[in-house]
């Protein structure tokens, strides 16, 4: 008998399993409830995926693997710049934007008979299916809704960062640092397309009182990018930057939560992507995970019949 789904967030992680799942069972009522409306400005600048999760995409869904590869930026290498360059790894891996990933995977869900909803705000009071997959994100409303059960465990890290980007493919993935005074930062570059590249900017504690940033962070108003932070930033990071302005997207100062969970599943929810685990943004992992989540639960669904054991299967895959 073909089970109802429901999907809570439509991001990567979300839409992505309700694909597989729809492909897995075409008779399947595969719901995803997406808050945000598609006139609202996506959140990021581009991501990283490595070609290890590419086969594993492919493998699982060429047709969408095969999209993913056709809008992505070519592979780049990772290095160190700081007096002298040092070559951390030529990966080559692939750098997509995100609006341009969350395209691929909409249409692709939809193509494959999944009922998208958009400006759709829902939580569990509000859906009925067999499954419920939460793939609401770090700040899951979900996983706090169900925190009890879940067992979870959230700590901030103690430096802070601030998502950027160019408008500039910069010539391969690298980290460097540069200091003003007592304020030290640190920026990792990255392209995503030929004219766009991501700069995620990172200062300690001390440079955040040294350089003022706490009082910048203070005067921006909710919901809008700290642009006297990154004033400061682009006077830094001019060399690196070409003398170019600092793309912001509701760019300021965060701390980066570090989460984990006794259980994933609870019932008949399950979470997956950072609603269940974060991995730290230098990883550049966090969307490779989400993906290969949807794979390891789809296939989890496929495998065995009763949902608590396909819960347990998935997390066994994952947890490790």
């Amino acid at each position: 008998m073909s089970r109802s789904v429901a999907v809570i967030g439509g991001g990567p992680a979300g839409l992505y399993a309700a694909r597989l799942l729809k492909l897995a069972d075409p008779k399947a009522e595969v719901v995803v409830h997406e808050r945000n409306s598609t006139d609202t400005t996506t959140f990021g600048f581009g991501v990283g995926l490595t070609e290890s999760t590419m086969a594993n995409l492919t493998a699982a869904d060429p047709e969408t693997a095969d999209r993913i590869r056709r809008t992505s930026h070519a592979g780049h290498d990772l290095v160190l710049r700081l007096d002298h360059e040092v070559r951390l790894h030529g990966a080559r891996n692939l750098a997509i934007g995100r609006a341009d990933l969350l395209d691929v995977l909409t249409k692709a869900a939809i193509e494959a008979g999944v009922d998208f909803r958009e400006g759709s705000r829902v939580g569990l009071a509000d859906v009925g299916a067999d499954i419920v997959i939460a793939a609401d994100g770090v700040r899951s409303a979900v996983r706090r809704e169900l925190a009890d059960r879940l067992g979870v465990h959230e700590t901030l890290g103690r430096g802070h960062y601030m998502w950027c980007g160019a408008d500039f493919a910069v010539d391969t993935a690298y980290f460097t640092a540069r200091g003003e005074g007592d304020a030290l930062f640190v920026a990792h570059a990255y392209p995503y397309a030929a004219n766009r590249s991501t700069f995620l900017l990172e200062a300690d504690d001390v440079s955040w009182a040294a350089a003022g940033l706490g009082d910048n962070d203070a005067a921006a108003a909710p919901g809008e990018s700290d642009t006297a932070s990154i004033a400061l930033l682009e006077r830094i990071f001019t060399e690196d930057l070409r003398a170019r302005p600092l793309l912001a997207n509701r760019s300021r100062w965060s701390r980066f939560t570090n989460l984990t969970m006794d259980r994933w599943s609870t019932g008949n929810v399950v979470l997956i992507g950072d609603a269940a685990h974060t991995a730290h943004y230098t990883l550049g992992s966090g969307t490779k995970l989400a993906l290969e989540d949807s794979i390891a639960l789809a296939r989890a669904l496929r495998e065995h019949s009763d949902i608590t054991d396909a819960f347990a299967a998935y997390e066994q895959a994952r947890r490790p």
